[in-house]
Formats: C-alpha cells, structure tokens, sequence
C-alpha cells in the first residue's frame, strides 16, 4: 500500500526531523524583552519563540550566549531601579475610611531598601550567615580559651616567682641561722 494516494506520505527513515528554527526577528524580540523584564518565561511568551530553541541556540552560539547575557543584565538594572524607587520614592496608594476614599499615602519600603543595602554594601549591610555566626562563635570560645589559659600560665609564672622569692627568703634565713650558730 506505498501507492496508496489516501495515505500520508512517508518520511525517509534517513531525513532528519524538522528543527523549530529561530527567526532573526524571533531572536531579535526575545533579547528586547529580555532586556525589559529579566524573566526568560515571560521573553519567551513575548517573543512567541520556543524554550528548547533559545537554550539550544544559547549552547553552541557563543554570540547569541553574550547577547542573552547583556540582555538579562540590562533587564536586572531595570528591575534594582525600580526596586530603588519604591523602596525611596514609595507607591502611592488610596485610603478609605466608611467605604469612601478620603485621600492617599504613599508607602516606601524600608525592607526593599535594606535588600538593596545589602546586595549592594554587603560588607557593612549583610547580616552573617548561621555558618559564618558558627565560626565566630567558635573563635570566640578558642579566644576565651586562650585568654584563660594565658591567666592561668600568668597565675603559675606568679606563683612561681612567690616560691622562688620564698625559697630565697628560706635560704637567707639559713645562712642567717648558720652565721648566729658559729
């Protein structure tokens, strides 16, 4: 039945199977909306370009890779400004008081500036990481350890010196005895 004009007709066991190709203007709006939101889902739906193309594209074109990049990069500044300006500028948003609106408030966000302090001046802003306060505890104990037994050797070396200035004092008053006893 290979004749038969009703069937569909066959692919050659040896024909490789259809790519879904990305157009330059496929690629061109992917990158666009890259750039404008930093989400590859929402560039994706955007550019109405399929996921597997683009990461496919992404690992053997070493150009499109560092397009992408910059594009995420550009699209990440948008999002830390915008970040900022809410976090300083605030947002603005009704107040209602017996179901009626009675004026505005604007709300900053002392919590997003603080994230932002910290991506930012993470030396100063950052708060330590439970390992980080683990190791500072544990410095700390050796600290104390170190102190204790640095007063301990003290205490010896003192009483060392006690014995010693002891046994001179024993000494002397031998000789003393012996001098009186001649």
């Amino acid at each position: 039945m290979a004749n038969d004009p009703t069937s569909p007709p066959s692919r050659a066991a040896d024909t490789p199977a259809p790519r879904n190709r990305l157009s330059r203007a496929g690629i061109e709006r992917f990158l666009e909306a890259l750039s404008e939101t930093a989400s590859v889902c929402e560039s994706l739906r955007r550019a109405g370009v399929p996921r597997a193309s683009v990461y496919r594209r992404r690992a053997r074109d070493r150009k499109f890779a560092a397009d992408w990049e910059e594009a995420l990069s550009v699209g990440l500044d948008l999002l830390r400004d915008e970040a900022l300006r809410r976090a300083v500028d605030g947002v603005e948003r009704p107040v209602f008081h017996g179901g009626a609106q009675i004026g505005r408030v604007r709300d900053t966000s002392d919590r997003l500036l603080m994230f932002l302090l910290q991506a930012h001046r993470p030396e100063i802003y950052r708060a330590p990481s439970p390992a980080e306060t683990a190791a500072a505890k544990a410095e700390t104990g050796t600290e104390s350890k170190l102190r204790a037994a640095e007063i301990e050797a003290a205490k010896r070396e003192g009483a060392t010196e006690a014995l010693n200035e002891l046994f001179r004092e024993i000494e002397e008053h031998d000789r003393a005895a012996r001098t009186l006893r001649r």
